[in-house]
């Protein structure tokens, strides 16, 4: 699927030999739908076959490992589970999940990996070497001088903030690619204890040029796992929303009631999952399955 813009495209592979994430986001999102209704087993096989083509992820708001490793201790599928939790902890930092039994659930792993505390403390610190905590602090940085200006409602300060911190972003990109979890832990900080850091703001206040020069390198990145897709539906929409008072995916004030100036709003699921995005009504299903 091509927009009017082409910013968004068909869902493709750019080589034979390059993973394509946006059908594994897909079925994260089938294997978490049915986590949040204690279907562990059904669960459990969407990402262990998921697993065996992709590696891992532990996306914002959905940590598919830890869903991953604790629907494999629920539904009694215990082979490896010790190695499996141990690469939980070094590689994302925990096994978390968004169940409302979430806590239980990690103490039913622990005691099935037969962890101790020390051992789980001694993974998590392999974990937070692993991460380039300079550009993390960085990032914070930008982020909460971002939300400041805007706190103080200082339309010069926003500007002078937004111009410093553009440039910033060039230069991350230039050095880094896209600064993903695996560089430097989860945008929301449930792995971290320093705040959350929100790229998609951090684009959303740059001028139009800035995000139609970004909008192809951000959907490149969803394709390779670096990015999230409601990053790229975060920018575009807002690109939209200033240039037609209208978005594409549903990013900005949606509900499963709410028609929120869809400029196709017939085809809004078929778009959002073009890119790696659940449908429309999944997220205030999923806050009720939470509650």
């Amino acid at each position: 699927m091509k927009t009017k813009d082409n910013y968004t495209v068909k869902n493709e592979t750019s080589s034979k030999n390059e993973l394509n994430y946006i059908p594994y986001y897909l079925k994260m999102y089938k294997a978490d739908s049915l986590f949040l209704i204690n279907n562990f087993s059904e669960s459990y096989k969407i990402l262990d076959s998921l697993f065996r083509v992709y590696p891992p992820r532990a996306t914002d708001n959905y940590v598919e490992y830890g869903i991953y490793v604790c629907s494999a201790v629920m539904s009694g599928h215990l082979e490896d589970i010790e190695k499996k939790a141990r690469f939980g902890y070094s590689h994302f930092g925990g096994i978390a999940t968004v169940h409302k039994d979430a806590y239980n659930m990690e103490q039913a792993v622990i005691r099935a990996a037969a962890l101790s505390e020390n051992e789980i403390k001694f993974l998590k610190a392999i974990y937070q070497k692993s991460l380039n905590l300079e550009l993390r602090k960085k990032m914070l940085i930008m982020f909460k001088e971002d939300q400041l200006a805007r706190t103080n409602g200082d339309n010069a300060q926003m500007d002078s903030i937004d111009h410093i911190n553009r440039s910033q972003l060039e230069e991350i990109f230039k050095d880094y690619g896209y600064p993903d979890i695996n560089l430097i832990g989860a945008s929301s900080a449930w792995d971290m204890a320093d705040g959350d850091i929100r790229e998609g703001i951090l684009f959303v206040h740059q001028p139009d040029d800035f995000k139609e020069k970004y909008l192809p390198f951000l959907l490149e990145n969803i394709k390779n796992g670096k990015c999230d897709p409601d990053t790229y539906a975060l920018v575009y929409d807002r690109m939209m929303m200033d240039k037609y008072e209208k978005q594409y995916f549903g990013t900005y004030n949606c509900s499963s009631t709410e028609f929120c100036n869809l400029i196709e709003p017939n085809k809004v699921d078929s778009i959002r999952i073009s890119i790696g995005l659940p449908r429309l009504k999944y997220y205030p299903w999923r806050m009720m399955q939470r509650s």
